[in-house]
């Protein structure tokens, strides 16, 4: 059985479990390194008021710069929230005033969670501010990293503000399981159904025949993107009725690519809403020869049960309008691809290939159940059917491929 992520769950010897109200940050046994956006400072600094509350040598301390969202934010931690016994943080706070909002934010595999009505009551005293994600239900094992903000949503005027003590629930160290793959699309008999996100641009992405059955890839079809000069030219899956169990399976996915130039590749995963989503950037580093990636979001740790898409982009950020890539054996973490449409194909059963105007049947019973089906599923044709062919101008089929069943017999064709 696959090493698996989480198994707090279900044999807590799989992870290290810490102390209750365990400490985070107290910028003495323990640090986060903290950075900042805008022109905010931030440093570590020794307590300006070792007394009451907070007896600490050190704590840390930042000068507003007068901007109203004035971040700082941890590096990622290598221990993991749990919040199955407890969703209260606690912080010390020593601020030149009261009233005071100050936001806290968790940040991980999963959508954010924030805390922004919590407000000082104390002026140049210590105080302990308590956080609590109850309401919010956050996810356990997901979140690893903080994200502060002090007078949040006022313009700062050059205040300064010191904070210590970041305690909360348990946290735990995980295991990152060997990953699991499956096949998501093979442009075969197993595919995805991909369309353009952005419709302002006028790439075009169609299911091909394979331009270089060689090396690594001879299969029959894969899929084919032209670029315009639009930097965010976004390919979207539709939405799969099982969402990544990265937990269980792992994070890394897998992708054949037929590149023009080298260049960097985005692959993204993304809730059904768009409103949660990790990527990961690969450069390509071959042309004009299949070249497979791999996309390793262990790192990144996004949340099981969330992510039911796919969002791909290639030549990143630079594009060059008219060039062609192509890709092919989508791959990721699944148990099986029982979710995914799969049809065994009988080639012989049909001609010609590609059709143009008309499907020819070499056998066809009397009264047989015939049915046509497109790439992400749609039923374009189905009725009792007696003839040795069918009229494909009549169905007014767009092109690219279709699956055709004859009764038990099925069989693939290209509409050009």
């Amino acid at each position: 059985m696959k090493t698996r992520l989480l198994l707090l769950f279900f044999c807590l010897s799989a992870v290290n479990i810490l102390a209750a109200d365990y400490v985070y940050c107290d910028f003495e046994t323990k640090d986060l390194n903290f950075a900042t956006n805008n022109s905010i400072t931030y440093e570590v600094v020794a307590n300006p008021v070792s007394g009451g509350i907070n007896t600490s040598a050190h704590c840390g301390k930042v000068i507003s710069a007068g901007g109203k969202w004035e971040l700082i934010y941890s590096a990622s931690m290598e221990e993991f929230i749990d919040f199955n016994e407890s969703k209260i943080f606690k912080m010390k706070v020593y601020s030149p005033r009261s009233g005071v909002p100050v936001y806290f934010k968790v940040e991980g595999g999963a959508p954010a969670k924030e805390v922004t009505t919590v407000t000082t009551t104390k002026v140049n005293e210590w105080e302990e501010l308590i956080f609590d994600f109850t309401s919010l239900d956050p996810q356990s094992m997901v979140y690893n990293k903080f994200v502060l903000l002090f007078d949040a949503g006022n313009e700062g005027s050059g205040e300064t503000f010191y904070f210590d003590d970041i305690i909360g629930p348990d946290a735990a160290t995980v295991t990152i399981p060997e990953t699991n793959f499956i096949t998501y699309s093979d442009f075969e008999d197993i595919t995805l159904n991909f369309t353009q996100q952005n419709t302002e641009n006028d790439m075009q992405y169609e299911v091909v025949a394979n331009p270089d059955k060689s090396g690594i890839n001879t299969s029959d079809y894969c899929g084919k993107l032209v670029t315009t000069s639009d930097n965010y030219e976004l390919l979207a899956s539709d939405v799969m009725d099982t969402p990544f169990d990265f937990a269980q399976y792992g994070f890394k996915f897998k992708m054949k690519v037929y590149a023009p130039t080298v260049g960097n590749v985005y692959f993204k995963v993304q809730n059904t809403e768009g409103s949660s989503n990790k990527e990961a950037q690969l450069y390509c580093p071959v042309a004009n020869q299949w070249y497979e990636m791999e996309f390793d979001f262990a790192d990144l740790l996004p949340a099981s049960g969330v992510m039911t898409k796919i969002i791909l982009l290639f030549d990143a950020n630079s594009p060059v309008e008219g060039d062609t890539w192509y890709f092919d054996d989508i791959q990721g973490p699944g148990e099986d691809a029982t979710a995914i449409q799969h049809i065994e194909v009988n080639q012989a059963l049909t001609y010609p290939n590609p059709v143009d105007n008309r499907i020819n049947f070499y056998e066809t019973q009397e009264n047989a159940l015939v049915s046509i089906t497109s790439l992400n599923g749609k039923v374009v044709f189905k009725e009792r059917f007696t003839g040795n062919s069918l009229s494909v101008s009549e169905l007014n089929l767009d092109n690219g491929i279709y699956f055709i069943r004859i009764n038990e017999q099925t069989a693939s064709f290209i509409k050009k």
